[in-house]
């Protein structure tokens, strides 16, 4: 067994500006499930996911968080905490569309892109992606999360 550790580039001498420097800008759609089975825990977690993901952006990232219903980190935190709120019904898919037609349609592209898919896959409508997913931009890559232990994985890997 071997284990690697990279070396850290965050020691007391590096500036915030230079850790900037190294960070390469990225667009994040983050599709969100809203729907009645991701109350309680579920949802907390999502919240907690989105303002970890809010936490680690650069000045120069783009986040935007599509839900199954239809700048500052600060006011983006608040909107996750209390406009995220579970009981839509709406399919998994329209949501999908929705965030692919926003990274088809971008004026301007960061290097790198990233659609997030959070999840319990519950899905109303469940069926087939993977025609939708064929529309993803090449240069943006897919993942999903599950949330509960219960979580329909088969429906998030089809999704990748």
């Amino acid at each position: 067994m071997v284990t690697l550790n990279a070396p850290s580039i965050r020691s007391n001498e590096a500036s915030e500006k230079q850790l900037d420097e190294l960070h390469i800008p990225v667009d994040l759609i983050s599709v969100v499930d809203q729907s009645g089975s991701m109350q309680g825990k579920r949802i907390a977690l999502l919240k907690e996911t989105l303002n970890y993901i809010v936490d680690r952006m650069g000045p120069l990232d783009r986040l935007d968080i599509v839900s199954f219903d239809t700048t500052a980190k600060e006011t983006l935190q608040n909107a996750i905490w209390y406009h995220i709120q579970t009981g839509g019904d709406k399919p998994m898919g329209s949501g999908l569309e929705m965030a692919i037609k926003l990274l088809r349609n971008r004026q301007a592209t960061n290097p790198s892109g990233a659609l997030l898919v959070l999840t319990d896959g519950q899905d109303s409508q469940r069926h087939d992606y993977s025609n939708l997913m064929e529309q993803l931009p090449e240069d943006v890559v897919c993942h999903t999360f599950g949330y509960g232990s219960d979580h329909y994985a088969a429906l998030l890997s089809q999704i990748v």
